[in-house]
């Protein structure tokens, strides 16, 4: 619903042209996530399912809560009955009505917290399935930041082709008429950059549809990105990012809350063996009669109260090893649970080691990479030259034209490549110690 509201609002507020039919919408990368988070199927699932374990934890605690039932009957009956011998002849008609109520209390008492161990484990199961709605949140939002830079990739790429065409052009329409044999070299370059723009829109124009079906967008909606590619700041040290991971990371959660249930597996293995104790208080009052008046002198009423204490103790017993083998599978669990936490811990340190690697390689790429100013300023000389040259020397300048032309859509690409690159080793990052560091403010 708050989705629909500001979609509805940006729609409105964009400005459309007239006789087009399509409506755009500008958004930042957060503002993508937002939406996606609001709209998405799986997030939506994961949500019920935590409410659903919430209920079943709540259920698990009704049961050292006070318990009540009551009920009331009642009924109205008439018996008739005759009888007929050789002396006289007998019949009699008799109405019977019976109303009972009663009420029953029950309070249980978890001297040796069975019960308390029962709502433990619906807590464990409801811990993992919130790791699964966390999943489901995070997997959402970096999906969406992931196409949302494929997408800025895509565009920056498709600026950099229309750039070198649009800078071919220009030439062209400054060649003095001198320099017209120049024409058909430029034309010939003119239609490979034309082919390159091509394949670079349609590339673009997929990364925005993409993009907006991961946001479940309407269709005919074109997407614009507010945002662009900039360089990341330095992320957290690697004892910090394995701090978080342990916090967040779900595979080392998952294997600690393993852990916890197997150890308490063993502990309810011998629940079943355990003393049981309650109290019960009732009370039941009856009326019985000819009728509901209750004015006949076959009127009555009854009433009953009582409390009383439950107390069942186990004695011997032999189950065949049932016990035993329940107690040596929760023993073997535990072993188990401690094995994988100490695999996914490792695991996530190689991967955050080796994801701390590539960031300081794209560091260092960032500082090499060719300065675009520069670049430019080296295809405005070398056209100056080639426009102000003889006609004799000009087909040799326009080889150094082109090649700077070319250095600096490389160098354009460069950035954006890396750039792009920054941008999704933090996506990973954030996978890796499990929560988004977009959000923590990383960059």
């Amino acid at each position: 619903m708050a989705f629909d509201l500001v979609l509805a609002a940006m729609i409105a507020a964009s400005p459309i042209p007239k006789g087009e039919m399509e409506t755009t919408m500008a958004v930042t990368m957060d503002e993508a996530v937002a939406f996606a988070l609001d709209r998405s199927f799986g997030v939506q699932r994961a949500e019920r399912n935590v409410q659903i374990a919430d209920h079943q934890v709540d259920s698990a605690r009704a049961q050292k809560r006070i318990k009540f039932d009551s009920h009331l009957r009642a009924g109205q009956s008439a018996n008739y009955s005759e009888f007929t011998g050789n002396a006289f002849k007998f019949s009699n008609a008799k109405p019977d009505f019976s109303a009972t109520m009663g009420a029953v209390a029950s309070i249980p008492i978890d001297l040796w917290g069975v019960a308390g161990r029962q709502i433990r484990q619906a807590q464990y199961s409801r811990d993992r399935v919130s790791l699964a709605f966390d999943q489901a949140f995070l997997g959402t939002a970096l999906e969406v930041r992931g196409n949302y830079v494929f997408a800025l990739q895509s565009k920056e790429r498709a600026d950099a082709n229309r750039a070198s065409q649009q800078e071919i052009e220009q030439l062209m329409a400054r060649l003095p008429p001198a320099q017209d044999d120049l024409i058909t070299y430029l034309d010939s370059e003119r239609g490979l950059a034309v082919q390159q723009l091509d394949s670079s829109v349609t590339q673009e124009e997929l990364a925005r549809a993409q993009l907006a079906q991961s946001l479940r967008l309407p269709s005919g909606l074109t997407l614009t990105l507010s945002d662009q590619l900039t360089p990341l700041a330095a992320t957290m040290a690697a004892e910090q990012l394995f701090a978080t991971a342990s916090r967040h990371r779900s595979d080392l959660l998952q294997a600690e809350i393993n852990l916890d249930q197997a150890m308490l597996r063993r502990e309810q293995a011998k629940d079943g063996r355990r003393p049981n104790l309650g109290v019960d208080a009732f009370a039941d009052q009856g009326v019985t009669g000819r009728t509901p008046l209750f004015g006949d002198l076959d009127s009555g009423r009854s009433l009953g109260v009582g409390v009383a204490a439950r107390l069942v103790v186990p004695l011997l017993h032999r189950d065949g090893g049932v016990l035993r083998n329940q107690r040596a599978i929760a023993d073997l669990q535990a072993d188990q649970a401690l094995s994988d936490h100490a695999e996914a811990l490792e695991r996530a340190t190689n991967e955050i080691e080796r994801l701390l690697i590539t960031r300081t390689r794209l560091a260092a790429r960032m500082e090499k990479l060719p300065d675009i100013a520069r670049a430019e300023a080296t295809l405005a000389d070398a056209e100056g030259r080639l426009l102000s040259a003889p006609p004799r020397d000009a087909p040799a300048m326009l080889a150094q034209v082109t090649i700077a032309r070319d250095n600096l859509r490389s160098a354009r690409l460069a950035r954006s490549s890396t750039l792009g690159e920054q941008a999704n080793n933090l996506i990973a990052l954030s996978r890796a110690v499990g929560t988004d560091l977009f959000v923590l403010g990383i960059p």
